[in-house]
């Protein structure tokens, strides 16, 4: 009998579980359409590593059955036997399945599948993901296995990722809809390689020009989509020569303009570690915007958000939780509720780092409040799935923190 081994995920497996499992849930549906999908990952071992190399979908539906039907386990054995015949050493190994929007954990009827492969092989494992668990922090998926072949229990187990980068992820998560934003955090805060090579500000050049505006707009336009296509160095390049193009031009009618591009190219240099040159961006954001009276409380509400992440950042939760207050106080004055929500979110967030379980709860109930004001307004600006998950992640924080907020030692929600 092999023992227990440390256990490694591969990158392609994982993209094809995240794929199958998205056909079945993702932000596109509605949420009472979501239904649990299941699979098998087919894993190698060597002398002291598990490893996950490869995955395949087998059914989806309400329920994951407990035991494998003839089929499935005909097509299991299938597709085991394609595999060997480039590799003899991969076997079927484990099992990965859905909870989408019902957290991760093991039901009764989890652990009796779970018992199916532990029964042969002690290192079978077993792989759950929730869509609405993935964050800028956390992956949205955990292993388990039982305590024992035969029993009710189970445990969390520890795992390594191997062959991930932040295109992993992005092509991971593309088919549930996953904010590109959010993966981009993610990635970092895994330590995973992200884009090539560092942007060199002062070295860019603004390519000359009749009509900086047009210019200026195509880069942002470019920068934009070189965003959206996980291309982070090509689009700080193209809203900083957006930026600069702008900074020039001295007709009122495109300050605005010139604030929301210096909004965006300050938001990529807050998540890309160009603290100095989002420090800038963000002063000239607050000047102009005051100076000018172009919707300070939205403008400079956005500016503070960016503030606070960078104090965050540079673990000073004092200032970053002033920051968020100081946007929440903007957006509510502007009846930006959606807004003012986010705001609310992530001073629950550092209240709750800072111990201070009464104000985080707090937090989170305005927060709540103001999600459901936005909701009244905006309806029509998101799905109904989506307006359900926020609320339903802001629920489940204010009942961690009801729940725990005499304990101690814990470190975030």
């Amino acid at each position: 009998m092999s023992s227990i081994k440390p256990l490694v995920l591969q990158g392609k497996a994982f993209i094809k579980m995240i794929h199958w499992m998205a056909q079945f849930a993702n932000f596109e549906m509605e949420y009472g359409l979501w239904v649990e999908a299941m699979g098998i990952m087919y894993c190698k071992e060597t002398h002291d590593k598990y490893i996950i190399v490869d995955a395949e979908g087998i059914t989806s539906g309400n329920l994951v059955y407990v035991e494998t039907s003839p089929q499935q386990l005909a097509e299991i054995n299938r597709i085991e036997s394609q595999l060997q015949k480039d590799d003899p050493q991969i076997f079927a190994g484990g099992w990965f399945h859905s909870h989408p929007g019902h957290d991760l954990f093991y039901s009764g009827t989890d652990t009796a599948n779970q018992s199916y492969w532990q029964n042969s092989n002690p290192n079978g494992v077993g792989l759950v993901f929730d869509l609405t668990k993935v964050s800028e922090t956390f992956i949205g998926f955990k292993f388990f296995r039982l305590d024992g072949a035969q029993s009710q229990s189970y445990h969390e187990v520890p795992y390594t990722l191997y062959g991930f980068t932040e295109e992993t992820l992005i092509e991971a998560f593309k088919p549930i809809g996953i904010d590109i934003k959010t993966i981009h955090r993610l990635a970092k805060h895994l330590g995973l390689k992200t884009t090539e090579g560092i942007v060199e500000f002062d070295k860019i050049e603004v390519p000359e020009t009749q009509d900086p505006v047009s210019t200026a707009q195509k880069y942002a336009k470019e920068a934009k989509t070189a965003y959206y296509q996980g291309n982070t160095n090509k689009a700080l390049k193209a809203y900083r020569v957006a930026n600069l193009l702008l900074k020039e031009v001295k007709d009122a009618e495109y300050f605005e303009l010139y604030v929301k591009i210096c909004l965006k190219l300050a938001e990529l240099c807050v998540m890309n570690d160009y603290p100095e040159t989002a420090g800038a961006l963000i002063k000239d954001v607050k000047l102009l915007t005051q100076k000018m009276g172009l919707k300070p409380n939205l403008y400079v509400g956005k500016a503070e958000i960016l503030m606070g992440y960078l104090a965050e950042i540079n673990k000073d939760l004092e200032a970053s939780l002033m920051h968020f207050n100081k946007a929440k106080t903007l957006f509510e004055k502007g009846k930006f509720y959606e807004r003012a929500f986010k705001a609310e979110d992530l001073m629950g967030g550092i209240q709750w780092k800072l111990n201070n379980r009464e104000e985080a709860l707090k937090n989170f109930k305005d927060a709540l409040y103001h999600l459901t004001m936005a909701e009244n307004k905006n309806a029509s600006k998101k799905s109904p799935t989506l307006w359900k998950i926020l609320k339903k992640g802001l629920n489940a924080k204010i009942r961690t923190v009801e729940n725990q907020r005499a304990q101690s030692g814990i470190e975030k929600v």
